[in-house]
């Protein structure tokens, strides 16, 4: 599907061009300027009267096939470097036309994942508890996964209390730390993108050539922005491939243990687990049941109420082996050097883990002196459950939820993430933009015309993802409007990503072959108007020396803004770890 798509674009390109050069005089500039009757003076770049001939040309093959392989097809190559792994190819298909036909989106969604890792590793750091090492790199690596985290039954109290769980946390981040990451067939296609650039920078810098309108100098900054997200994936090891994601669950949630009333610890026999993956039915979005990367922007939310439950529990246990409280109020606590955690003070029967991973005053013994007001405990974990009376107290019911929970500064990162994906999209389209603008004639024309549609289109999907994002999550309440409303949204954004996508790469075909090469797009006139607009038919040689300004101003911008963006994703990637417990 994706050859399709890549063979279909570049032939509707290709058969456009030809139609226009077939129809188009490029010299007609020129003629007309010459007629006995014509009333215009044809001047240099400098406004200086001239006589000098045209030098351009019709769609030259030549010219097309090496500007092409120089400038655009590494770029092409490297797309597939990118993270895929969701279960269907289509979503993964999805997931390509929305990185081109939004890089913003890409950049955001990559921002996101490395903070949101960062935020993890700073939330459970003043935690001291067994596992939560562990946690901390299982909920890092489950960005991915479509994560449902549930509190029913006391399963996320058993898993984070009980010893006998030790060994689902092991084998749980065991399961899951595969990596996609370097590799040799990533560091060569890198390289090799890398290189040709730079030699096809320098060799355009010494020479600039007479079909400087067909010239792709624009072209390469235009895609700088693919080399950071690329490379930013590779940093931070997504764990995005759906089957093994299913077989880690699938294999280790057999092993979870649960406590029970007698105090004996029993191996969980329900359907229902501590940390599971909800399917396409339950989830508020289909991007959220995708695991190419990508689609982290749609799970941003749902992912950090779980790490806030999760966190929370840890917390709670962690409080009260500080004050040196077992598990079971009627032992009494056993030391180990250092401050680890003694087995035995981890076990109880299925109240008193409950309320380990509690917060005070809603002890069980203070709960029958507060009367019928407090029938009901509000756990860490964003639950309720009654205190007293049969078994059933024992099945915890969540609460209800009408908005959006922005737990853990979510928002912060989220506008975190929102200006370095800005930065990078404009600032490698901008430097694609200040090569083409002030390349004679200078102003915005149909190239830097067609680059800016490109940016802000991308700007304007980004935006409208998130936005469907959001609101999904209020559909979680039953809010049908805000349902509606998130469906089109995200319908709309992944149409314009097509169109955006297939845009860009024709408009680098355009450029290639000479498309914009006629006295409309030629003369400026969208930023000169067609009073003050001209058509520069010759170069100078004072004016070879601006040209080259601007290709180093623009070069220099696009690049600064990519390895910025790479220097920004390492400083988060890989944060410290709490103490091993």
């Amino acid at each position: 599907m994706t050859r399709r798509f890549w063979m279909t674009a570049i032939l509707l390109g290709l058969i456009l061009e030809f139609a226009v050069a077939k129809n188009y005089d490029p010299d007609q500039c020129l003629k007309d300027l010459q007629m006995p009757n014509s009333t215009m003076q044809p001047l240099n770049n400098f406004g200086q009267p001239t006589n000098r001939n045209s030098s351009t040309a019709r769609f030259q093959w030549a010219v097309f096939s090496q500007q092409f392989s120089a400038w655009l097809l590494p770029w092409l190559a490297l797309i597939s470097q990118l993270p895929y792994g969701s279960q269907y190819p289509k979503q993964d298909f999805v997931a390509m036309l929305l990185t081109i036909g939004s890089p913003t989106l890409g950049a955001y969604s990559l921002i996101l994942t490395v903070l949101n890792g960062a935020y993890v590793a700073r939330r459970f750091s003043r935690i001291a508890y067994p596992n939560t090492r562990e946690a901390v790199r299982i909920l890092t690596g489950l960005q991915q996964a479509p994560l449902h985290i549930s509190t029913q039954h006391a399963l996320l109290a058993s898993l984070v209390v009980l010893p006998d769980n030790n060994q689902w946390w092991t084998r749980m981040l065991k399961a899951i730390e595969y990596e996609h990451t370097w590799s040799l067939t990533s560091i060569s296609q890198i390289a090799w993108v890398i290189v040709a650039y730079v030699l096809t920078v320098l060799q355009s810098m010494n020479s600039i050539p007479e079909q400087i309108n067909a010239h792709g100098q624009g072209v390469g900054s235009l895609w700088m922005w693919l080399l950071p997200i690329v490379v930013g994936w590779l940093q931070i090891s997504p764990k995005c491939d759906n089957n093994r994601l299913h077989t880690a669950f699938h294999d280790t949630n057999d092993h979870i243990y649960v406590a029970t009333g007698g105090g004996e610890a029993v191996r969980s026999r329900g359907r229902e687990r501590a940390f599971m993956l909800f399917t396409e039915d339950e989830a508020s979005s289909p991007d959220e049941v995708a695991t190419a990367p990508i689609y982290n922007y749609a799970r941003a939310i749902r992912w950090s109420r779980n790490v806030e439950r999760v966190a929370a529990a840890f917390q709670c246990a962690s409080d009260r082996a500080r004050d040196l409280c077992p598990v079971d109020d009627n032992s009494l606590w056993i030391d180990l050097p250092e401050g680890l955690v003694d087995s035995a003070n981890r076990r109880g029967n299925i109240e008193q883990v409950i309320n380990y991973c509690r917060r005070p005053p809603f002890a069980f013994g203070e709960a029958a002196t507060k009367g019928d007001t407090a029938s009901l405990a509000t756990s860490a974990m964003g639950v309720a459950f009654p205190i007293g009376g049969s078994a059933a107290r024992y099945s915890l019911r969540p609460l209800p939820t009408n908005v959006v929970s922005w737990h853990g500064d979510l928002l912060t990162r989220m506008l975190v993430a929102s200006i370095g994906a800005i930065a990078l999209q404009w600032g490698t389209v901008g430097g694609a933009m200040i090569i083409v603008w002030f390349t004679p004639t200078t102003g915005l024309g149909c190239r830097s015309g067609a680059y800016l549609i490109y940016a802000a289109a991308s700007t304007v999907i980004w935006l409208t993802m998130v936005a469907s994002s959001v609101l999904a999550q209020y559909d979680r309440a039953h809010n049908k409007a805000a349902a509606i409303i998130s469906t089109l949204l995200r319908c709309l954004a992944k149409i314009g990503a097509t169109l955006n996508a297939t845009w860009v790469i024709v408009i680098c075909l355009f450029q290639f072959s000479n498309f914009y090469d006629n006295c409309f797009c030629d003369s400026s006139v969208f930023g000169r108007g067609r009073s003050d607009s001209y058509n520069v038919l010759t170069l100078h040689e004072e004016d070879l020396g601006d040209i080259r300004n601007a290709w180093y101003g623009g070069v220099s911008l696009s690049a600064g803004a990519a390895i910025l963006f790479v220097f920004f994703v390492q400083f988060y990637v890989n944060p410290p770890l709490p103490r091993r417990q």
